[in-house]
């Protein structure tokens, strides 16, 4: 079956019907050959299960990273260094030429921030995520890349607090 076959169909503009593709691509309900689309071995069941569960991963995801688009535009912090971390390279140095750097809340952070157990880089063992990656630590909060649940900003306190690693 071609992609333009589908197109034709009521209620579904061509983009929506190739992001449908894609993602039953991805979670091998189809094949793309050269003779068109071929459904794969899924049951129709199967298939839209699994390509349910991964359109949530991907909201989830997007959902995700908005929230540290929102964290990198909030933060007292270097900026640089936000962005560092969340690349996964850790830098202590403040860059100096970013707005917090010359306000001083960037100084100011980096005083206060550095009390805690938590270090960019560790691995944090959540006791509903599983396993995920410190990206920032502050005195009061960590963020952390948990793989299937996206990124998530914890309270220091409520993790000690409620026992919610492992």
């Amino acid at each position: 079956m071609s992609t333009e076959s589908l197109t034709g169909l009521p209620g579904l503009s061509p983009r929506a019907v190739e992001t449908a593709l894609e993602l039953l691509d991805h979670v091998d309900a189809v094949h793309h050959t050269d003779a068109g689309w071929v459904p794969g071995s899924l049951s129709t069941t199967e298939a839209v299960e699994r390509a349910l569960e991964a359109a949530r991963r991907q909201e989830t995801a997007a959902r995700s990273r908005v929230e540290m688009v929102r964290t990198y535009a909030e933060t007292r912090r270097c900026r640089r260094q936000v962005l560092l971390e969340y690349l996964g390279e850790v830098t202590e140095q403040l860059c100096g030429r970013c707005d917090t750097c010359e306000s001083g809340t960037a100084a100011e952070s980096d005083v206060n921030g550095g009390d805690t157990s938590y270090r960019p880089g560790d691995t944090l063992h959540h006791r509903d995520w599983g396993a995920g990656n410190v990206v920032s630590a502050e005195a009061e909060r960590v963020t952390v890349h948990f793989p299937e649940h996206g990124y998530r900003t914890l309270a220091t306190t409520i993790l000690e607090e409620r026992d919610i690693t492992e």
